[in-house]
């Protein structure tokens, strides 16, 4: 073989090398950052469900939406003797050692006046309930808060089916902490667990 024909193989043998390990570095890159991206993915979609597990949490335990008065807000803040007896009450609070009972009592008429609570049906609260435990089911994470849930639910109000519901949260529990999972540092159920041993 000829040095020239020598020379090229060698040089188009490196140039082949050179794209092929920098085609490995890029792939190296890329599949980093789709894996941080699967985490941020990951960690976005168990807030949101999460968010919505303590809404449905309040439904189930027949909280519905607060709604603040405007107009009984403004009529109660308007001038007039509530007012001038809350900023003598508070004007006194700064001045002298604060009285917590008295600020508590404040806190109270105002909330009690301008902030409504609606309760929710037994229907809405049933259906609420059995959402959560379908969730607490289906995501290991909100295993142990849908048992307690029921549980402090059903200690309040019965719950259809607790018995069966409860076995079945405390066995998806069971199977979570003795599942081998890679990356269990990851877990808050892994901290949990392991502070127990």
């Amino acid at each position: 073989m000829s040095v020239p024909v020598a020379t090229a193989i060698v040089a188009g043998s490196a140039t082949v090398a050179g794209a092929f390990i920098a085609a490995c570095l890029q792939y190296i890159s890329k599949a980093r950052e789709e894996r941080r991206l699967a985490q941020v993915s990951q960690v976005e979609a168990d807030t949101r469900v999460a968010a919505s597990f303590t809404t449905l949490m309040s439904k189930a335990h027949a909280r519905g939406d607060n709604v603040l008065s405007e107009a009984v807000a403004e009529a109660l803040l308007a001038d007039g003797p509530l007012v001038e007896q809350i900023r003598s009450e508070l004007t006194s609070q700064v001045a002298n050692q604060v009285d917590w009972e008295a600020l508590g009592r404040i806190d109270q008429v105002l909330d009690t006046a301008t902030v409504r609570t609606y309760a929710v049906g037994t229907a809405e609260q049933e259906a609420a309930i059995q959402v959560v435990v379908a969730l607490g089911l289906q995501h290991a994470f909100l295993t142990r808060a849908a048992r307690v849930a029921v549980e402090r639910r059903h200690a309040i109000t019965p719950v259809d089916d607790y018995t069966r519901v409860v076995k079945a949260l405390e066995e998806r529990e069971q199977y979570d902490s003795r599942r081998f999972r890679r990356g269990r540092t990851g877990r808050a159920g892994y901290w949990l667990h392991r502070q127990r041993t």
